[in-house]
């Protein structure tokens, strides 16, 4: 219900109005459209990921996806979503071809409602095709019509945690509010990184192209500093352990919010699997040990994937994020993805195998036959999320 946060709002924004009975059970039905952003490229896995959690009308667009929710579905995507990066509030849209079609436009949005008074949110613009061009002109016209709305008592002051977003594209502006704070990817529990680690929103897009049972033993052997062990590890939770920016919005309903955690299942109510993770750097494994302290059933290999090949239990699925032969010669990767190969046809029992792929020779090299399920940038560089096809 979200009758009691909208409340707020209105006392915020109109104090001396009263809620007529119809206005009333129109606020009870307001509904939040909301922006997911992804990888671009990823947005397929992002869709099915929402729909999996129930979010059933969503729209795919470049870079994301958008679907309508109430207040509790915002929760629930945020503790839920595994690949999402973000997630913006959609506020309102607008033309504006000038500075003050901008300041009205702009002096009208409930700022009250998501922002603390007294603070002055920072605004990030993207303008493309537009009269106002000027990014860095029209950020700080935005972000002094947004203070002036904000403003409280004299000394009265405020940290706004989360992010305005204007987007203008043909004269049209987007307003949208970040209502997570931290990137989404930030989990919250990998403390010690390796030198080329991997997000863990694209741990997770790969987890879910190779569809793993959830008791199903996994292995990645180039594991470095484990993140796509423990981005499984952290699957079996239904929810994370950190903060959002909504929690701090005038209209969040704390207690509503409270009850919602409370009744949201902490776990996934089967066995946890068996996880290997093998690596060539100990400084990594260091670091992925460090991270996985108090999980059980993580073990940690030293040493080259061949190793270790007849301690993988039969049927476990193969996923990694393989090199990218930046800190070897061209001959050693080339040979690496070699051995990776001949490794795989010997044990048919293995599969499925998803990897991410940055390295042109890759395929020829192992002489099996992959099946190409996305193409994007990864940190800059174009990859590939690869399947074997056996």
């Amino acid at each position: 219900m979200l009758g009691a946060p909208f409340r707020v709002l209105l006392s915020l924004c109109c104090a001396t109005i009263s809620l007529s009975p119809c206005l009333e059970s129109t606020l009870k039905r307001t509904t939040c459209r909301l922006f997911i952003g992804v990888s671009p490229g990823l947005e397929p896995l992002l869709v099915a990921e929402a729909r999996r959690n129930g979010f059933l009308e969503v729209k795919r667009f470049e870079g994301g996806a958008e679907l309508r929710t109430e207040l509790p579905g915002l929760w629930t995507l945020a503790h839920t979503s595994r690949i999402a990066e973000s997630i913006r509030l959609r506020l309102q849209r607008f033309k504006a071809h000038n500075f003050d079609e901008l300041h009205e436009q702009l002096s009208k949005c409930a700022w009250a409602a998501y922002f603390p008074r007294g603070s002055k949110p920072e605004v990030q613009v993207v303008s493309r095709r537009s009269a106002l061009y000027h990014t860095d002109a029209v950020k700080e016209r935005a972000e002094a019509t947004i203070a002036a709305r904000l403003a409280g008592p004299e000394g009265c002051s405020a940290v706004a945690e989360g992010k305005i977003h204007l987007r203008i594209v043909n004269d049209e502006v987007q307003v949208s509010i970040d209502t997570v704070g931290e990137r989404l990817h930030r989990r919250g529990i990998r403390e010690h990184v390796g030198i080329a680690p991997i997000r863990e929103t694209l741990a997770a897009a790969l987890l879910a192209a190779a569809d793993l049972t959830p008791e199903q033993p996994m292995w990645d052997p180039f594991c470095g500093s484990g993140t796509l062990l423990l981005e499984r590890r952290l699957q079996h939770q239904r929810r994370l352990s950190r903060r959002f920016a909504f929690e701090a919005w005038p209209i969040h309903d704390q207690a509503a919010y409270a009850a919602f955690l409370q009744d949201a299942p902490n776990a996934i109510d089967v066995p946890l699997p068996s996880m290997f993770g093998s690596d060539i750097d100990e400084h990594s494994l260091d670091a992925a040990r460090s991270n996985s302290e108090g999980m059980e059933r993580i073990r940690w290999m030293s040493g080259d994937f061949q190793r270790h090949v007849d301690e993988v239990p039969e049927g476990a699925g193969v996923v990694s994020n393989l090199p990218y032969g930046k800190r070897t010669t061209e001959r050693g990767i080339i040979d690496t993805f070699r051995r990776f190969g001949a490794l795989l046809t010997s044990r048919l029992d293995l599969g499925p195998v998803v990897v991410l792929n940055g390295h042109p020779g890759f395929v020829d090299a192992t002489r099996l036959t992959w099946e190409p399920l996305f193409s994007f940038r990864n940190r800059g560089l174009p990859v590939q999320l690869l399947r074997l096809k056996r």
